[in-house]
Order: structure tokens, then sequence, then C-alpha cells
């Protein structure tokens, strides 16, 4: 789980479907969550806004652009909560 965090920055809710995928209870899932770093988290959502928000921008108008980063962003499993105050 680690890895998926640390290298491939997907959010909780990937992580979450792809080991109830594997037949892991849910109990055992909020268990795992306890131990990820918050920091962390928080730092890989804002690496990720940053990276694909000028790529974005670059060839799509900033409306589409912004459009295009949520999808992508649920796409990777973070919830809409955790990064809509970051889209400003």
């Amino acid at each position: 789980m680690r890895s998926k965090v640390s290298f491939k920055k997907d959010g909780l809710e990937k992580i979450r479907f792809g080991l109830m995928k594997k037949g892991i209870k849910d109990e055992d899932i909020k268990l795992v969550f306890e131990e990820l770093d918050s920091e962390t988290y928080a730092s890989n959502l804002n690496s990720l806004i940053e990276k694909k928000w000028i790529s974005l921008l670059l060839k799509n108008e900033k409306q589409e652009a912004k459009a295009k980063l949520i999808r992508y962003l649920l796409a990777k499993g973070y919830k809409y909560d955790e990064f809509k105050g970051l889209l400003k």
C-alpha cells in the first residue's frame, strides 16, 4: 500500500477498491488507512495538481483544463472534498 501512495500517488478510494477486490475486509482496510502518513498524502495531491494543471493549461482553455483536472484526480482515487479547496 505504501508504494501505491508514495510512488503511484494513488488516492485512498482507488486503493480501497483495489484492496476490496482482493478480498480484504473493510475493518482491515480501515486499520491500514490509519497508518497512512497524512503529510505525504497531502503532498502527493498537491504535486499531482501542480504538474497536471500546467500540462492541461498548455493544451486547453482554463475552464476545460479545470474539468479535466477534476476528472483526473477522481480517477486517481481522490475524493472531491480532498482537493476542491486546492483548485483555486
